[in-house]
């Protein structure tokens, strides 16, 4: 029997789903721009992004319905740590948080009217978000919001991605910072030296990560991955045209996608990475991805 590897990938101007295997068209979401995607399990999942739309499926896809669409604000990322526990965050200070699986959202103080970029959660109570001036932290779950500034002369926070409480990596207008003791203290890892711009950076594990950059003298993404936990950096692959989204399920499985249709897979942990067929007719761009096991997504 043949099995079947199922992508769900989001892009900004033609709104569908393709399956790896054909990609064959499965669901376009109406009136909104989809910016970032989630699933709990392979059934359950959402997506959100602009209007302030969020939209949930609990079959995997087939079907979805919108369980959020009132504060017409741009929806930058959706994450769930737990079942029951997510949160959105968006322009204009945008928090908002469900404590039922998505069917009831509430929006919370940020203390702040900037856009918000990235988030992540380590538990259902201790949290991060970037915005362009502020790395932002909570430890109830989000019942307060508070400013963190302890790496001095930062002026824009770009990405954060904790792997456990202790240990995580935000990347700013001056390079990476790495904390090994929940933020208390940050070390300064890399320099981009080359000015390139970042476009995504994923932590598989405390050791292995990757750092997507825009080469725009070039017009090719460089993708770099670390495997000493972002002390040293070397280039995984080059690929034409801006990559936005890199998702890895585990140590050797992952795709890296984005600009003119393009849709990279390694099953080796970076060591080769294929280019995989979407026939569309348009020029897209993939920006999100999600997978719950190495082959649904």
């Amino acid at each position: 029997m043949k099995i079947l590897s199922i992508i769900i990938l989001f892009f900004s101007l033609v709104n569908n789903i393709y399956s790896q295997s054909g990609w064959i068209r499965q669901y376009g979401i109406p009136n909104s721009s989809p910016n970032s995607v989630f699933f709990i399990n392979p059934d359950t999942g959402f997506v959100a992004g602009s209007k302030g739309i969020i939209q949930k499926t609990i079959n995997g896809g087939l079907n979805w319905f919108i369980v959020e669409d009132e504060t017409n604000l741009n929806i930058r990322q959706i994450y769930f740590p737990s079942e029951n526990n997510g949160y959105a965050i968006g322009d204009s200070g945008l928090i908002i948080k469900t404590t039922n699986g998505g069917d009831k959202w509430i929006r919370q103080k940020s203390g702040t009217e900037n856009m918000l970029r990235t988030l992540d959660f380590v538990n259902n109570n201790t949290g991060y978000i970037t915005s362009i001036y502020q790395l932002l932290k909570t430890t109830n779950g989000g019942n307060h919001w508070e400013i963190q500034n302890n790496i001095d002369s930062i002026t824009d926070y770009s990405y954060v991605d904790f792997i456990n409480p202790n240990t995580g990596w935000v990347y700013t207008d001056k390079g990476l910072y790495k904390s090994t003791n929940s933020e208390v203290n940050w070390d300064f890892q890399y320099l981009n030296e080359f000015g390139y711009d970042m476009l995504t950076m994923f932590f598989v594990s405390d050791s292995i990560g990757y750092i997507s950059y825009s080469a725009v003298a070039i017009s090719n993404s460089l993708l770099y991955k670390t495997v000493n936990g972002g002390t040293n950096w070397n280039l995984s692959t080059e690929v034409p045209n801006a990559m936005v989204s890199i998702f890895f399920y585990n140590n050797s499985y992952g795709w890296y996608s984005g600009a003119q249709d393009q849709i990279y897979y390694t099953s080796n942990g970076g060591s080769k990475w294929t280019r995989q067929n979407v026939p569309i007719s348009s020029f897209i761009i993939f920006t999100s991805s999600y997978f719950v096991d190495s082959l649904t997504g």
